[in-house]
């Protein structure tokens, strides 16, 4: 019997360059939405994408979803952050491990590590700037949270280095979509020549200070 189906091999399988960011995309906000209709609320999803609205997605778990576990708190992640901090990645099931100890949430720990894109090794930084994201408002108080966890012990105020500022903006500027290449440079090259005058470190006042351009 004659197959009119055409054949492919791998040469003419071409895949788009900007599919495999789109479906990493979707598929962290499938698995944070947990929407009960999955096939609308993907056709919702991808018809926002197309007319450059906001998508259908859930940015953090509410109460009800977290069954009577306490929420994070300021002081609960500096209960973590004193665990981890000497360390540049964690283990995501020794915070699996503490996260449990301290009687949060795991739901929303597999939020953090879904948004964060972690996988085994969890750069503790990154996932400390996401979960003080919960418990901030906006990119700045973020930045000024993680600022104060991080301080320096020797610090008079809470100042870090400005490789672990650097580090940290760029990662939470990966998150947020509305943040381009150019303010997330921009921002950077001001902060360097700040710290270079202050023994190369940067604390909350030199990006809230109105000198600063726009981080957000």
């Amino acid at each position: 019997m004659h197959n009119d189906t055409p054949l492919y091999c791998k040469e003419q399988i071409k895949i788009p360059a900007a599919l495999a960011d789109i479906m990493k995309q979707f598929t962290k906000a499938a698995i944070i939405t947990q929407p009960q209709d999955i096939l609308s609320w993907s056709a919702e999803y991808f018809q926002a994408l197309t007319s450059g609205d906001l998508p259908p997605v859930k940015r953090r778990l509410d109460q009800a979803e977290m069954k009577g576990r306490p929420p994070v708190t300021r002081e609960l992640l500096s209960e973590l952050h004193k665990e981890f901090n000497a360390r540049t990645t964690v283990d995501v099931s020794a915070i699996r491990e503490k996260w449990e100890r301290l009687g949060l949430s795991p739901d929303q720990l597999m939020e953090f590590v879904t948004l964060g894109g972690f996988e085994d090794d969890v750069p503790w930084l990154h996932f400390l700037a996401l979960a003080c994201s919960s418990v901030t408002e906006g990119l700045l108080e973020t930045l000024r949270l993680v600022c104060e966890m991080a301080r320096r012990e020797d610090a008079a105020e809470a100042s870090v280095s400005f490789e672990m500022f650097e580090e940290v903006y760029t990662f939470l500027a990966t998150t947020d979509e509305s943040i381009s290449r150019e303010r997330l440079e921009g921002a950077l090259k001001h902060l360097r020549k700040v710290s270079d005058d202050q023994g190369g470190m940067i604390s909350p006042k030199d990006f809230l200070g109105n000198s600063c351009p726009d981080l957000a």
